[in-house]
């Protein structure tokens, strides 16, 4: 590949993800010289759909900590409560519900949890 930027690596994760290689998916994302929100979405929700929810979780909380654009994480927090949601693991979509860590929110200026919006609480909710 002529030019391997953030996009061409997400999109041969998806494409392992897709085919049900999850452990090629999980060796690309963590060779990504460089990740954005966008690649830890992808992968939290490839996870689930090929049935590695544990892993998905355990993937989310470990680099949600070191992600850059921490007010779209909302997105992935979202994917994966709806995930177990889905297979009737509603303990553990509440546990994650309750662990989405504080960030200082940049568009207030002051500090507080990634924004729950309509659609967060949905996700619970359902």
């Amino acid at each position: 590949m002529p030019k391997r930027n953030v996009v061409s690596w997400d999109a041969v994760i998806s494409g392992f993800l897709h085919n049900g290689d999850v452990k090629s998916a999980i060796e690309f994302f963590e060779r990504m010289p460089q990740r954005d929100v966008a690649s830890l979405s992808a992968l939290v929700s490839g996870l689930i759909q090929n049935g590695e929810l544990n892993k998905a979780a355990s993937i989310l909380l470990e680099n949600g900590e070191r992600a850059d654009d921490r007010e779209d994480l909302i997105h992935a927090y979202n994917t994966l409560i709806a995930g177990y949601g889905h297979r009737g693991r509603v303990d553990d979509a509440r546990r994650l519900f309750d662990q989405v860590p504080f960030y200082p929110d940049r568009r207030r200026g002051d500090g507080g949890r990634l924004e729950r919006n309509v659609v967060f609480y949905d996700h619970v909710l359902c």
